[in-house]
Parts: structure tokens; sequence; C-alpha cells
């Protein structure tokens, strides 16, 4: 009460949102995130309806002390959303989508996933190139990058990222575009949630007449061919296609590899004889019943991330499927603890090579393949047999990957640095922006970017 109290008196005005503390009705519930092995304790929530209601939770959270976090769709393996002791800034009651058919744009609250964007701009044969799962939050996969479906021919969800509006670390409601602030619009293309809260997010929308998505099912002993012949095929893989490999356990004495792929064309029949031909590569039988619509293929990976499950997580990108590489993927999985654990190797190419219009700061656009190992379970009795299988699954593929790595898929235990994360002439520009928005760094329950002022501190980690 004394907490709630001194929150209610921090502000000016009544705020439109509602403040949870321990112990009162719906404060678990809305603590809880994606990842059910994060059980943190916020000192508060504070669930906003409005940019004024996020300005409002900023100055309280400086007023008392409450290192802020932001929630969107709660979906980030890390648990970046919640923090012990801290405040959690709720955008997940904020989930208004628009979109202008005209312009051919769409705006999103921050508390969106992209199944609810999605059922909206679906309807004008459109998208914004969302991520693999449809659960996953709006906010959180366009501001680390956003790799999808739709990468090869549409690029990823930051690229179509044309504004925003922002609340920075004075509570200054600002809207950033390419005229009003080119430099924080290109560190929001990517740059995490280093530069404050993102009430709503103005995209440019793609064009997707037809699209066609399916999946071919091989077995564990057939991987190894499977692999090069990706290795094979990816350099003639049309930018229309994205495609991953993923090893799946339904039990742990049932693993099988699943090769999902989506295609987005002009029309329906020119995706079909893509997808056959792609199909054509791995199975000598005929194309089987595909898919159609864009709300299947995004919901194609969902079976594999279901809620509850605990979560741990390893990534790295690489560039070369060797006969190495493949050999050590078999022997890797068939070590796996957790029939729900999987590892999906994505193709990155065509258009997520190329940066948006003002550049963006994802800068890891010239690898060819995105490596996670996802371990999945239900009990927290078995948290350190999975979180190790997942560890020294990573430390056995290490070798292959180009030491860099998804700052989506990036966990605060696997050690991976923001130069890791970032080319250089990235990071230097991300701190810039980072030390003109955000000097005292309060937004850093993220992977942080720190402003200049800490730059010692970066260079001894």
């Amino acid at each position: 009460m004394a907490l709630t109290a001194a929150l209610s008196s921090s502000i000016v005005g009544v705020t439109a949102g509602l403040i949870l503390v321990p112990g009162d009705p719906g404060y678990d519930a809305c603590r809880r995130v994606f990842n059910a092995g994060i059980d943190r304790r916020p000192a508060a929530i504070w669930r906003c309806r409005s940019t004024e209601d996020v300005q409002r939770a900023i100055v309280a959270a400086q007023e008392l002390g409450l290192p802020p976090t932001i929630r969107g769709g709660g979906h980030n393996v890390a648990g970046l959303a919640v923090s012990d002791g801290g405040l959690m800034i709720d955008l997940s009651r904020m989930r208004e989508v628009h979109v202008d058919p005209v312009a051919f744009t769409v705006s999103v609250e921050g508390g969106c996933t992209w199944a609810t964007v999605d059922s909206a701009t679906v309807n004008y044969g459109a998208a914004v190139p969302g991520g693999t799962v449809s659960s996953t939050g709006v906010g959180g996969l366009t501001l680390g990058g956003g790799v999808g479906w739709l990468a090869g021919c549409a690029g990823l969800s930051c690229d179509y990222l044309i504004g925003a509006d922002l609340v920075t670390a004075d509570a200054q409601h600002r809207f950033v575009d390419l005229r009003a602030d080119p430099d924080l619009l290109w560190a929001l293309r990517g740059g995490g949630g280093n530069f404050g809260v993102v009430t709503r997010f103005h995209f440019n929308m793609f064009d997707v007449p037809a699209i066609v998505s399916g999946s071919i099912r091989l077995t564990l002993r057939e991987l190894p061919l499977a692999i090069a012949t990706l290795e094979r095929v990816a350099p003639q893989i049309p930018d229309s296609l994205t495609c991953s490999l993923t090893l799946i356990s339904d039990k742990l004495s049932d693993k099988y590899v699943s090769i999902d792929f989506a295609c987005a064309a002009a029309n329906t029949s020119h995706a079909i004889d893509v997808a056959a031909w792609f199909w054509s590569h791995f199975k000598q039988q005929p194309l089987p019943q595909l898919d159609f619509g864009y709300l299947k293929t995004q919901a194609m990976l969902d079976p594999a991330f279901v809620e509850p499950r605990r979560c741990y997580w390893r990534s790295c990108y690489i560039n070369e499927l060797s006969n190495d590489f493949s050999a050590a993927l078999v022997d890797a999985f068939a070590e796996c603890t957790s029939p729900s654990s999987v590892i999906i190797l994505e193709h990155l190419h065509g258009a997520y090579s190329r940066e948006p219009i003002g550049g963006a700061a994802f800068s890891q656009r010239e690898h060819s393949f995105n490596l996670a190992i996802a371990a999945q379970w239900t009990s927290g009795a078995e948290d350190e047999v999975h979180k190790a299988w997942c560890k020294r699954t990573h430390n056995a593929l290490t070798q292959f990957s180009c030491g860099s790595a998804y700052v989506n898929y990036v966990i605060p235990d696997q050690d991976v640095t923001s130069r890791q994360m970032y080319h250089e002439d990235s990071l230097a520009r991300l701190r810039t922006v980072k030390t003109r928005v955000d000097p005292s760094n309060l937004f850093r329950a993220n992977h942080n970017i720190l402003p200049l002022s800490n730059l010692n501190s970066e260079a001894s980690r």
C-alpha cells in the first residue's frame, strides 16, 4: 500500500492505467512472461493504456529509484520485460492497430503481438514482415531486428519501421521519423530497447498477393544429406522463398527433421512453382498439400513454442554448412534431454541482406544462416539438466560460428558482448544516440548499449 501511495503521489493528474504491487489481484498473472522459467517480482507493475501513462510511469520510476522494464508481448526468452524490484511498464493493454490502405501503412500500439497485426493487414493483401511465431510481440522483435517468413522477399521487421511514438528517459514524448530525427529512427531499427518506450510503431506495409507454405519431413538419419543439399541449393533460392531447418523430437525416441518454407509471389501459381522447385531437391515424391494464406504461414511454428514452458536458448550465426557441422549437429541432437527442445537453422538471404532507406542499426546482414538452440521443458526440477544440454550443444557448434549473434536470440548469461551483436561502426553510432537520449542509462534492462560516459566500463567487460 505504501508503494502504491508513493506511486500515486508521484504523478500529476489521474492516470487511466492501473498500478499493481505484490499481493494485489492480478499481480502474479501480469508479471508472468513467455518463458515460464522467469520468476521475477517487480516492486510494481504499471498497466498503461496511453502514452501519457507511460510518461507518468517513467517519472515515477526516476523519483522512486525503480529501474524500469518494458513489457510489450512478453515473448523475449531472456525475460527482459520483468526484473526483481523494478517497475514494469506494461503495454499489454495497448493493442490498437490502424491500417491506412491509401498510404499503405499501419500504426501499431506497443502491446500488440504479430497475430493481432497480421489479422488487420491481411484484409488488404498486405503484411509487415513479422517473426516466425505469431504470439511474438511487435515491439521486442522490431527493436531487435525481426527475422521471419518474409525475410527473403521483404527483409526484416525493423526495415519497415518508418516512425515511432517514443517516450525517452526525460519522460518526453517524441515522434521519430526520417525527418524529425533520422539518427534515432536508425537506432530503433535494431538497437533494442535502449532508447525509451515505443508506445506506437508506424510501419510501411509489404504487398503479399499470394503466399504458400509447407514442410518437408525427414528422418534424423537424413539430416547430413539435407544439410548438404541446403548448402548446395542455398545460392539458387530466389528471394521469394524463405526456409528454415528444424530438429524436432515428439518423443526422445522419435527425432526428426522438418524443413519449413514459405513462398510469397505475385500469384498463387508462381508461388506453388517455386515451392515445387524447392521441394524437388529434398524429396522425389510429388509436392504434397500446401497451406495457403499469410495467417497460416505465420502460425506454422506455433506448435513448437507453446506456453507455459521453461526456456533456455543459445545462438550464433553460421556461414558454411560443412560435413563436420552436420555430423556435430546429429551428435548433439541425439543427446537432447527434452522432447520439447528444438534446434533451428534459419536461411538468410535476399532482402534480409539489404538495408532500408535511412539505414538500420541492425548490422549482421552478411551471414547465411542463423542457428538457435532452444531448450524447452516444464518442470523446474529439471532446469540444470536441460540448460546443460543447451550449453554443451552450443559449445560443440561454436567452432562453426562466425563469432556473432542475433540480438533477439541472446540471453544475458551467454556472455555475448555488444560487439558480437553489432558492427563496430554501428555500435559507435548507437552509443552516440544513447548518450543523447538516455545519458544516465535509465533503460538498461536490455542488451545494453552504454552511453559514452560509461565507455570505460564497456571496454573492461
